[in-house]
C-alpha cells in the first residue's frame, strides 16, 4: 500500500513539472510586419515597407485571448522571449482592404518543438490606408 501512495505521489509531480506553451523557457518567437500603404481616393500601392510601433499579440497554446504583446520597431521586427516549447498563435490587426474603417486581423501559428529554439514567424502584411 505504501508503495502505491509513492508511485501515485511520483505520477502527480512527474506532470505538474511538464511544462506548458508560454512563458519560463529559452525559446524565442520572432518576426516582421509590413505595411502595404495604400492611397484611401485612388486605392494604388504607395508603398510597401516596414510597419514600426505597431502592436502584434502572442496566444499560448490553444488558447482564446491574447497572452502577450510587444510593439515593432522601427525596422518592424518584433521579438518575444523566454518561451516553452509548444504551439503558438501570434497576430496583429490591419485595415481592411473593403472598408478603410473596418479591421481584420493577420496571424501566423508556429510551433517550438525544443526548448533553445529560434523560430521565426513569416511576415505578417498589414493595409495602411494613407492620404
Amino acid at each position: 500500500m505504501r508503495y502505491l501512495g509513492i508511485l501515485i505521489s511520483s505520477i502527480i509531480l512527474l506532470s505538474a513539472c511538464s511544462k506548458s506553451p508560454g512563458v519560463g523557457g529559452k525559446a524565442t518567437v520572432s518576426g516582421k510586419v509590413n505595411a502595404i500603404y495604400v492611397n484611401e481616393d485612388s486605392f494604388d500601392t504607395v508603398e510597401v515597407s516596414a510597419f514600426p510601433e505597431t502592436r502584434v499579440y502572442i496566444v499560448y497554446g490553444d488558447g482564446s485571448t491574447q497572452d502577450d504583446d510587444t510593439r515593432t520597431s522601427p525596422d518592424g521586427s518584433f521579438k518575444f522571449e523566454y518561451l516553452n516549447p509548444g504551439d503558438y498563435t501570434v497576430y496583429t490587426y490591419s485595415e481592411s482592404l473593403v472598408s478603410p474603417s473596418e479591421m481584420e486581423e493577420v496571424s501566423a501559428q508556429v510551433t517550438v518543438e525544443k526548448s533553445q529554439d529560434d523560430v521565426t514567424v513569416p511576415t505578417l502584411t498589414v493595409v495602411k490606408y494613407v492620404k
